[in-house]
Formats: structure tokens, sequence, C-alpha cells
């Protein structure tokens, strides 16, 4: 069980954390060092920017490998900094309805080119 627990949980000033405290981390790091050069992400806070990033990577995920397809890495960065900025800008509702809409399309029509550029 102590190989896990350092695997798992870090108890450092009384707090337990996980593997998935610590990959939100690397989530929120990697797209606020985008934040100067995509877009002003400033607004959005550090859970939003991991909730959405990770929804949007997730979802575009499991719809490609219902097509049989993947999607490079770096063109999922660049689908997730534009639903970002939607969300941004456009607020929780309209980013759910877009990447409900944006998912059917990517399903019937596959990915948009203006997705398949890399933004990192």
């Amino acid at each position: 069980m102590g190989v896990l627990n350092e695997l798992f949980e870090n108890e450092e000033f009384g707090s337990k954390r996980t593997i998935f405290d610590d990959f939100n981390e690397r989530i929120v790091k990697l797209f606020r060092g985008l934040d100067e050069s995509n877009g002003d992400l400033r607004e959005l806070s550090d859970g939003e920017l991991a909730n959405i990033s990770m929804a949007v990577m997730a979802t575009f995920r499991t719809a490609a490998e219902r097509k049989g397809e993947q999607i490079a890495d770096e063109y999922l960065l660049t689908i997730v900094i534009k639903f970002l900025l939607l969300y941004k800008i456009h607020g929780h509702a309209f980013y759910l309805e877009h990447l409900k809409y944006e998912i059917e399309r990517y399903i019937q029509n596959g990915l948009r080119e203006d997705y398949k550029r890399n933004l990192y």
C-alpha cells in the first residue's frame, strides 16, 4: 500500500494530492502558457480551464474513436483553445451547445480545416 500512496497521494502541508490534481495543474499551466499568443484567458478560473480542456479533448477523442480515427494532439490543443475563447466570450450554455454541434459536424463531415493547425 505504501507505493500506491506515494503514487496517488502527497501528504505535504497536510493535504492529500492525487494524480488528477497534478494533471489539472499541468493542463492549467499549459493553457496559461498559451494564453498570451492565442487570446486572453485570464478571466477564466483554473477550474474552468481544466474542466473545459478535459471535456473538449475527451469528447473529440470519443467521437474520433467512434469514427475509427485519431485526432493529432496538436489539433486537439487548437480545438481546446478555440473552445476556451468561445466559453469566455459566449458563456457556458453556448459553449455546451456549440460543442454538441461541432461533434455532430465532425462525425458527419470530418475535422474542420481550421482545427488542423498547431497553435502550440
